[in-house]
């Protein structure tokens, strides 16, 4: 069974909206936590626009499972990421104008950057996650930049945002198959970006996918039923189906 990643960034764009202190993202994560969450996320963006570094800090006082850190190769994101010391660090393309996340690392263009970064992180003992588009030559760039043990995250925006049957079903055979290649290259393999619990559903027989990342979808249910329970049910989505 995946693990499930419970991504914070949408409890802390309703508390920017009104600049106070609520909703609580340290009380957020324990109930996320108390629901079965495996790893809590937050991206800090460079426009800090939703998680704050106060944030940071304040999560890895109570998080019991453990933190990931999303962040852009930015030499002062590095900087922070090296003085926090999360469990894991995901690093992600950034763009100012996006609503989210839009598609993976230019792993060609950045290789230096992206090497440089990676080899900061580990050398203090972070294990580093690389989010890439769902295709094989991406997953064999990465492999190839040839430090065992790194991580990826296929990024599903382009199965979600698919306009058709045969393109989503397109999508998935390539997000299915750059998994398969990246867990038999040594990657331990996440998704993430647009989920809901019925697309997590329909990778939940993909053995090779280690971990499900899932934020605004939980964060929306969440409004209906509390966080507890909506990380509950995405996590039996995330359940293989017999």
């Amino acid at each position: 069974m995946a693990q499930l990643g419970v991504k914070l960034d949408h409890v802390a764009t309703l508390r920017q909206v009104r600049g106070g202190a609520e909703p609580n993202l340290a009380t957020a994560a324990v109930l996320a936590e108390m629901g079965g969450a495996d790893w809590i996320i937050a991206h800090l963006r460079e426009d800090r626009r939703h998680i704050q570094e106060r944030d940071l800090y304040a999560l890895q006082q109570v998080v019991t499972s453990k933190l990931t850190l999303e962040m852009s190769l930015a030499d002062r994101m590095l900087k922070l990421a090296l003085e926090l010391r999360p469990a894991r660090v995901t690093l992600v393309p950034e763009q100012p104008l996006e609503l989210t996340t839009e598609g993976g690392l230019d792993l060609i263009g950045k290789r230096e950057v992206v090497l440089q970064a990676v080899g900061a992180l580990r050398h203090v003992g972070i294990p580093v996650t690389l989010l890439i588009q769902p295709l094989i030559d991406d997953v064999k760039t990465c492999h190839r930049l040839g430090h065992a043990g790194l991580g990826i995250e296929l990024n599903t925006t382009p199965y979600v945002t698919a306009k058709s049957p045969a393109d989503r079903q397109a999508w998935w055979d390539q997000t299915s198959n750059a998994a398969k290649l990246a867990a038999k290259l040594g990657m331990t393999v996440q998704i993430g970006h647009g989920l809901t619990a019925d697309t997590v559903r329909t990778f939940a027989g993909v053995g090779e996918i280690a971990q499900c990342n899932v934020g605004y979808a939980i964060a929306a249910r969440a409004m209906l039923v509390g966080i507890e329970q909506a990380v509950r049910e995405m996590k039996s989505a995330a359940a293989p189906r017999n």
